[in-house]
């Protein structure tokens, strides 16, 4: 029988707001996550999973965390995160991972999937937009890499580790990423790394690692320098496929329209 493989979901950045109706930027980020939702919902077979890469919120509200997680719990499969330059960690803790006892520590870990390993690693640095990844939390992806050598590895993160010639963005990009670059490129496994954070879809790559960003659920920014900041094109999530060796990726941003959002409170 022919080994179909199997395929994920990654979104990122749906900026939520305390109600549904509220816009940021021309935008209602709860009306493009609950129709992204749908639409992922719709799909047959279903993803394996979804991952969102960061800043499900924009405002720092326990109603806005609610609305997320109210939405996301919708999802017909698994649903991971990672954490964004606007979340704060126990907040997010609380909220949307209903943990017990939420503190504030680096938000990290790993799982694996039909011979795949995946990483999710916490970019955050609080106080600030730009990111930064702690020396105890690079320490914990070298050990899990090392444990894992035989493995081939997704990673994902928000912010982005490497520049993308716009200048704006790349003042908020990873800090000091070269450590977090010297550990991916020396792990054989790592075949991908996602992120999030820019707003716009974009590849690149780096001897044989390859990065790539996915659009926002919410607004978007301009992926290329010197232009307006803000771009007129409508949200979209990845989908990513995997069979044997062969890794293919979409970025989808035609979702279908909400069927219905009566129940979504103003």
């Amino acid at each position: 029988m022919k080994d179909s493989g199997f395929y994920f979901v990654q979104m990122s950045d749906a900026h939520l707001l305390g109600k549904p109706s509220q816009e940021i930027h021309s935008v209602r980020p709860a009306h493009n996550l609950r129709a992204a939702v749908q639409y992922i919902n719709s799909l047959n077979p279903l993803p394996e999973f979804c991952i969102h890469t960061g800043d499900s919120v924009s405002e720092e509200s326990d109603k806005a965390y609610l609305l997320f997680k109210e939405e996301v719990a919708s999802l017909k499969m698994p649903t991971y995160f990672a954490i964004g330059n606007h979340e704060n960690r126990a907040s997010f803790r609380k909220w949307v991972l209903t943990a017990t006892s939420p503190d504030d520590a680096p938000y990290y870990y790993d799982f694996e999937l039909q011979g795949w390993h995946f990483i999710v690693l916490d970019s955050s640095d609080p106080g600030n937009i730009s990111g930064r990844i702690d020396d105890a939390q690079l320490l914990w992806l070298e050990q899990t890499l090392q444990h894992h050598p035989n493995l081939p590895t997704f990673v994902f993160l928000h912010h982005h580790p490497l520049p993308l010639g716009i200048p704006w963005l790349d003042k908020l990009m990873l800090q000091d990423a070269a450590p977090l670059i010297d550990v991916l490129r020396r792990a054989p496994g790592v075949q991908r790394v996602f992120f999030g954070h820019v707003h716009h879809e974009c590849h690149f790559s780096l001897d044989k690692l390859h990065f790539a960003s996915v659009p926002a659920l919410s607004f978007q920014f301009s992926e290329i320098a010197g232009t307006e900041k803000f771009s007129s094109l409508p949200p979209g999530f990845r989908l990513v496929h995997v069979q044997g060796e062969i890794i293919r990726t979409l970025v989808h941003r035609r979702m279908k329209p909400i069927l219905s959002d009566s129940n979504l409170r103003s």
